[in-house]
């Protein structure tokens, strides 16, 4: 999904938000303000604040903006205010990384203090098979990460003897993400 026509109508809408001395509401009569229905929403919601802008054609034609800037300031939020334009995938990304990390750290620990007295053997195999598809679990469990695609990877290179494993883990992590 392409997102830059977006993103440059917002920076532009700031830009000439910034320019003028007016409100951006005020500066287009045909601009409709819709911060008694986000107040209902925000109401509902229980949420401490939220804001909103409409586009349609390039145009703006509704903004609003409803509740408190912070809940321990209880200041208002104004139309003006800058908010930051982002999703969750720098914070899920940044969770994937912690995960790998902490089983890395986790596999290598193992096998150092349990390398010399099973060198070669199962149980070092067994200890690794478990972490990684612990891993493969864990990627599963969290939202927005391609996991589904890593275990038809496994299917496509291992052939039948990684079935049962892809299946268990695939099982077990969407139990662990729908809380089943």
């Amino acid at each position: 999904m392409n997102r830059t026509p977006t993103l440059l109508l917002l920076l532009a809408l700031a830009a000439l938000s910034a320019c003028t001395s007016q409100p951006l509401l005020q500066q287009q009569a045909s601009v409709l303000d819709v911060s008694a229905d986000l107040e209902k929403i925000r109401a509902a919601s229980d949420l401490p604040g939220m804001a909103c802008m409409a586009v349609r054609n390039g145009k703006l034609v509704g903004f609003g903006v409803a509740g408190v800037r912070s809940v321990r300031t209880k200041e208002k939020i104004e139309i003006d205010d800058p908010f930051h334009m982002g999703s969750c995938t720098k914070a899920m990304t940044s969770t994937l990384a912690a995960v790998l990390i902490v089983i890395n750290l986790g596999v290598n620990a193992l096998i150092m203090r349990f390398s010399d007295p099973f060198a070669g053997s199962d149980f070092m195999l067994s200890l690794t098979l478990g972490l990684v598809w612990l891993a493969y679990v864990l990627l599963l469990a969290v939202p927005f990460v391609p996991s589904t695609e890593i275990g038809i990877s496994l299917l496509i290179t291992h052939g039948a003897v990684a079935a049962p494993f892809v299946y268990l883990g695939t099982l077990s992590g969407l139990m662990l993400a729908y809380g089943a």
